[in-house]
């Protein structure tokens, strides 16, 4: 009994030692054991010879040339490739653009950091909206195991077409009408000012206003409330008003 009861004993303690050393084991993806994880970042550039990193293309600059860029944050130890799609952004495809080929591949080869897809030719639609810039966004995954999520990254479609503003004032009655002055002799004489867009905004438009010198001097010939005030043109209007001024020329001899 005495010499199984230590045998037992031995053969429990390299049960423990071999549990140990399993513990030690790294751990990682299948086939990445103990990698870390490295990442692919996206832009784009002009397709030239000699490129150069291109942010967005202009409405009205017609077609024009970019490719996607995939940048690794360290050299690839086999080809790795990029599936880059078109995603939904603030541009819409066929009315702000022509439509592009999706998905395309880029393909980062062995041993590099940078790979280029072929040229992709965009063609937004040169409207007269007043849009602001807009975006078509490019969404990337890769089969490649031991990379990150792959961000996505916008194309901007730079707006050319801008609104013209007039000031002009009104004497802020509920049914406003057109003014152009004030009289010397007339006293204290409600004003706003009037802002007219050229087409209507496509967000609210505020436009500020500041009362600039003339041939009237303020205190010698006149008072007047606020020196100072804004208009906001509402979103889908082209007109807007200021909150009420008190014009009060000074009535001399």
């Amino acid at each position: 009994m005495l010499g199984w009861s230590l045998r037992r004993r031995h053969w429990l303690g390299l049960g423990l030692a071999v549990g140990l050393v399993l513990g030690v084991l790294p751990v990682g993806p299948p086939g990445v054991v103990g990698q870390s994880t490295e990442t692919i970042t996206l832009s784009f550039d002009d397709g030239e010879s000699t490129p150069s990193a291109v942010t967005g293309v202009s409405e009205e600059g017609g077609a024009q040339t970019v490719r996607v860029v995939a940048t690794a944050s360290a050299a690839t130890s086999a080809n790795v490739d990029v599936s880059v799609s078109i995603a939904a952004g603030t541009a819409t495809d066929t009315t702000d653009y022509a439509s592009l080929t999706s998905p395309v591949t880029v393909q980062i080869a062995s041993g590099d950091t940078v790979g280029y897809s072929a040229a992709l030719t965009v063609t937004p639609v040169d409207d007269s909206s007043v849009e602001g810039d807009e975006t078509i966004v490019f969404s990337a995954t890769t089969t490649a195991t031991g990379y990150a999520t792959i961000a996505d990254v916008n194309l901007n479609i730079v707006d050319d077409d801008f609104y013209s503003i007039v000031l002009s004032f009104d004497d802020g009655e509920s049914t406003p009408s057109a003014v152009t002055g004030v009289s010397e002799e007339g006293g204290a004489q409600t004003v706003r000012v009037v802002a007219t867009a050229s087409a209507a905004t496509s967000a609210a438009v505020t436009v500020n206003v500041t009362a600039a010198a003339g041939t009237a001097t303020a205190a010698t010939d006149y008072a007047i409330s606020a020196t100072s005030t804004t208009v906001t043109i509402a979103s889908g209007d082209t007109v807007g008003r200021s909150s009420a001024l008190t014009v009060t020329p000074a009535s001399d001899a």
